[in-house]
């Protein structure tokens, strides 16, 4: 730890190892002090401490791994987990600490965090951090708990670039250790499931899902079992299983009351999901009534600017299934004038591909097709998907662009196995 602690303060400072220990010792004696060979004694601590802008404590104690230190770090990584990848006293977490285990923990967390919540001030603070000092630990034995941390920020960072494949790796290594709450292990499982439906494994996500469900009833922590019933409502959903994904939706609402000071934005998921899979069923006149009565439910909220957000999408898409073009030209030009979170843009980047697809607005239409297609590949909205390649290729196709065509159509057909 000491010698990743030396190595990062030397690089951030722009000084070498010969200027570092000009005239104090040799560049090879620091070397065998830093693989661990001897000791660091106090007088050459402070030496280069002072040569480095630090306090001699910064590198004494960097190697501290004693019990205490490792149950801190420990306590800082299930509660994150506990909040289900999110911290409510992240302000609390140190940015510097004597030791190196636990500062560095705590860096990890706050990146996770800045990607969790999309917070790219926090993400940025982190980053050049983080870009010296996890090489150095790729290829060394390293503590548990910084295993546990570094699996946890790289889970966020591929959840936050929509890598389902990559995440659900990451959460199962992290489900590989023992943590003292079994909550932790229903929220790492809802991460893994996430990863499987965006992924199209429906089956594997049903099994799991079942599992947790179960084990639920069995320690009586009902608070889990909204979340885990609309998880396996869409599960079903993306099969096209409309009753079983109604009936799911309903188990998620008995359990509303379970969820305390969340149970409006479960109230409003569990509402958006059954006006989508209405309309899927193509029963427009329900989910018309459903949306109006969904935005009466919600316009005294806290939350009401992102919730008019997902109701004109709602409307949007009522519009779109309907071909009703003029209504849904209205509803994008309302959606324009609302600040949108990244998902909410990209589903209107698809509206705005289908008017000018219907308007036969080429370039329009590519330059909306592309900016959302990616997201729709990434969480593997099959549905969104067919009907996009299947106008892309159109378009190549009309513009003599066979191979590009022809690429489009077995996309197509890979989707339809």
């Amino acid at each position: 730890m000491l010698k990743e602690r030396i190595n990062y303060l030397s690089e951030i400072h722009g000084i070498s190892r010969k200027d570092l220990v000009n005239g104090l010792i040799t560049p090879t004696h620091l070397s065998n002090i830093l693989a661990g060979r001897y000791p660091l004694p106090e007088d050459l601590a402070s030496h280069l401490a002072e040569r480095l802008f630090v306090d001699e404590t910064y590198l004494l104690a960097a190697e501290d791994c004693s019990a205490e230190t490792v149950n801190y770090a420990e306590t800082i990584i299930e509660q994150f987990l506990l909040n289900a990848c999110d911290s409510t006293n992240i302000d609390q977490l140190p940015t510097e600490h004597p030791a190196l285990l636990i500062e560095l923990v705590s860096r990890l967390i706050r990146a996770s965090v800045g990607l969790t919540r999309n917070d790219v001030s926090l993400q940025m603070s982190n980053e050049q951090y983080l870009a010296i000092y996890l090489p150095q630990f790729l290829d060394e034995e390293i503590p548990e708990v910084l295993k546990k941390a570094i699996y946890i920020y790289k889970m966020s960072q591929y959840r936050n670039q929509h890598n389902q494949r990559e995440a659900l790796e990451m959460c199962r290594q992290l489900k590989k250790f023992n943590y003292t709450h079994s909550d932790i292990w229903i929220n790492l499982l809802e991460f893994e499931v996430e990863a499987l439906i965006y992924g199209g494994d429906a089956e594997t996500s049903q099994e799991l899902l079942k599992q947790a469900i179960g084990r639920c009833y069995y320690e009586g922590i009902y608070y889990h079992l909204t979340q885990l019933y609309m998880m396996y409502s869409v599960s079903f959903a993306n099969q096209n299983f409309w009753q079983k994904a109604l009936y799911y939706l309903e188990k998620a609402k008995e359990y509303l009351e379970f969820t305390g000071e969340i149970a409006i934005m479960y109230s409003h998921s569990i509402a958006s999901n059954r006006i989508q899979i209405l309309m899927r069923q193509n029963e427009f006149e329900q989910a018309e009534r459903a949306i109006d009565d969904l935005e009466k439910l919600l316009s005294g909220t806290d939350n009401a600017a992102y919730f008019q957000a997902q109701i004109m999408l709602n409307r949007c898409e009522l519009a779109f299934r309907q071909s009703a073009f003029d209504t849904l030209q209205e509803h994008v030009d309302t959606l324009n004038q609302i600040e949108l979170s990244i998902e909410h843009q990209m589903v209107l980047s698809f509206y705005k591909s289908q008017l000018a697809f219907e308007r036969k607005e080429e370039a329009s239409f590519l330059k909306y097709a592309d900016n959302c297609r990616l997201y729709f590949e990434q969480f593997y909205n099959r549905e969104r998907l067919l009907l996009l390649y299947e106008q892309l290729a159109a378009v190549a196709k009309e513009n003599r662009q066979y191979k590009q065509s022809s690429e489009y159509f077995e996309y197509v057909l890979q989707l339809i196995k």
